[in-house]
């Protein structure tokens, strides 16, 4: 009777104590695939978009420049082609990045995170805009007469500042969302991985009180039981 009630004590010791690991075992597998999944949307999404957008605005920012330049006094006609294909570079190089923005994937099979579309199509609207302007100069730098160079400076004093100011904000405030994402996103990971080191800590805790419980039950159980005897003897 004595070892079958020892055994049986001593099964639930060590079940209780399997339990308890296996717990410890299964909440930090489960949060760590949360926090990886959570660093992976960061690296492969909201970095991802910040930069691509961050390329967007350099871009349109050097075919400003390019466009403002050709309107300077002693600019040459030739000076006015150069700075005129160095604008078009910029052009192409902000195609390229807005191409790589949009094949970035929010989720699977979702290409816009929450009121990222309706902020990205404002900067699409104005881009083209913009980029008209700069083909209405381009037509007026092929030329290179007077009346054309009259155009341009027409072009740089009434209808550049108004678009690019239009463009800046709207680029700004998409820029200004991705990062915001990435924070929300960072913080979301190190939220789940404070929850998890709460949790551990309780559970481990929890298991070394009970582990002390059962060995003080048991322990005080087989001392009574060998008191009997020793008293029977």
């Amino acid at each position: 009777m004595l070892k079958i009630s020892l055994r049986l004590k001593l099964v639930v010791l060590t079940v209780g104590l399997a339990l308890i690991s296996g717990l410890v075992g299964a909440i930090a597998f489960t949060s760590m695939n949360e926090i990886s999944h959570i660093y992976h949307h960061v690296a492969t999404v909201n970095m991802p978009k910040n930069e691509a957008v961050g390329e967007m605005l350099a871009d349109y920012r050097k075919l400003r420049v390019r466009l403002m330049a050709i309107g300077l006094d002693g600019e040459t006609a030739e000076q006015a082609k150069s700075e005129f294909a160095s604008g078009q570079k910029a052009i192409d190089h902000y195609e390229a990045s807005n191409k790589k923005y949009m094949q970035i994937e929010y989720m699977p099979g979702i290409n816009f995170g929450p009121d990222e579309e309706k902020l990205y199509r404002s900067v699409e609207e104005n881009w083209q805009k913009f980029k008209k302007i700069s083909e209405k100069v381009g037509t007026h730098v092929a030329s290179a007469t007077y009346e054309d160079r009259r155009q341009i400076l027409d072009i740089i004093r009434n209808e550049i500042p108004e678009v690019s100011e239009t463009f800046a904000k709207h680029i700004g405030v998409l820029l200004d969302y991705h990062k915001k994402q990435s924070e929300e996103w960072v913080e979301k990971a190190q939220s789940t991985e404070r929850r998890a080191r709460n949790w551990l800590i309780g559970v481990i805790a929890s298991g070394f009180l009970l582990a002390l419980l059962i060995g003080v039950l048991v322990s005080g159980w087989i001392a009574r039981q060998l008191n009997n005897v020793t008293e029977k003897l």
